[in-house]
């Protein structure tokens, strides 16, 4: 027999060792945890811009029916103020005010009651509604007369949620002069 030498290792078949294989899997993870947060984060901020949209447009909504009101009312008196001794009283903080035209005939009010805001329509309070949802506010939201009670300020904020999402528009202090 002749001599043929030194014997050659066999060459690795192509494929992962099972250290690969777990470096591979760990790396891949991290990947998919990276792109998970990153699509959760943009859902989150998209779903944070659509909330903070409703909400805009829920208060304007809020302050503009406050508003056409209160431009159609002669004063603005809290509700159970005399008519006759409206005039001249000290300037308040309330949560509940009823608007009157010239004669003293009340054209409606609003008021809060357990962080929602209530409209007078027809001699009854109901909620103020902006499509199928309530309008709430939260604690210390109230409405400021002027002593003459020919205006109202509002010192409200709106609350909305959507999912887990909470959102809040204060007021400007947005003052209504009564039109007379």
């Amino acid at each position: 027999m002749a001599h043929q030498g030194p014997v050659k290792a066999k060459p690795a078949e192509n494929g992962l060792t099972l250290v690969e294989a777990v470096i591979a899997g760990f790396v891949s993870m991290i990947i998919v945890a990276v792109m998970y947060t990153l699509f959760t984060m943009s859902g989150q901020m998209v779903a944070r811009g659509a909330l903070n949209s409703k909400i805009q447009l829920q208060y304007q909504t809020v302050v503009e029916q406050i508003g056409r009101t209160a431009r159609h009312a002669g004063s603005v008196l809290e509700s159970g103020e005399p008519w006759d001794s409206a005039f001249n009283a000290a300037s308040a903080a309330v949560t509940s005010i009823m608007m009157f035209d010239g004669s003293g005939n009340p054209i409606g009010g609003y008021r809060i009651e357990e962080r929602a805001l209530q409209e007078w329509t027809d001699g009854d309070w109901k909620n103020f509604r902006i499509g199928n949802h309530d309008v709430t506010v939260p604690a210390g939201s109230a409405f400021t007369l002027a002593d003459d009670r020919k205006s109202v300020t509002l010192c409200i904020a709106v609350v909305s949620s959507d999912r887990s999402l909470i959102d809040t528009v204060h007021s400007h202090h947005e003052v209504f002069l009564c039109r007379n």
